[in-house]
């Protein structure tokens, strides 16, 4: 099982890899932990709706986070994850097109944003309470929640 990420040199960030690696294999011995935030970084407006479509049959796993474009203190543009529904990704026609696929895997809820308090970069003591960390989680899994409600999936 391979987990999507987005970035220079990252195997599966483009997709296609992934495809033509595993596209003659057994999708029942092999899969793709598909990421929707990274492969919207990589796909853009509509290149992450042809690759989901072409990688549907080898998904077992989807992990649901958000970002949106964002310049950093020297000037240059790169991706910055935020909470669930506040950045571009286009998470309701993503949903149709899991739900018309038949996707029956695991939907899991990644919060990998720096307003966590340093939670989501593995440091040890985090810089937030913690009833602001629980309340971050439990807004971002609210939104998450009435996405697959909307999207006939929960």
């Amino acid at each position: 099982m391979d987990h999507t990420h987005s970035g220079v040199g990252q195997f599966g960030a483009s997709m296609w890899d992934i495809w033509l690696t595993l596209r003659d294999l057994d999708n029942n011995a092999v899969g793709l932990n598909l990421d929707i935030g990274h492969a919207t970084v990589e796909g853009g407006l509509g290149g992450w709706i042809n690759t989901t479509r072409l990688t549907l049959p080898m998904i077992r796993g989807i992990a649901f986070k958000d970002f949106r474009w964002e310049k950093n203190t020297k000037g240059k543009w790169g991706a910055r994850w935020c909470g669930l529904g506040e950045g571009m990704v286009a998470f309701q026609p993503f949903l149709k097109m899991v739900r018309e696929s038949g996707f029956q895997g695991p939907l899991q809820l990644h919060m990998e944003y720096e307003e966590l308090g340093g939670a989501a970069s593995g440091k040890s003591q985090n810089t937030i309470s913690k009833q602001e960390f629980t309340r971050l989680c439990r807004r971002d899994l609210e939104i998450f929640r009435g996405l697959l409600k909307e999207a006939s999936l929960g």
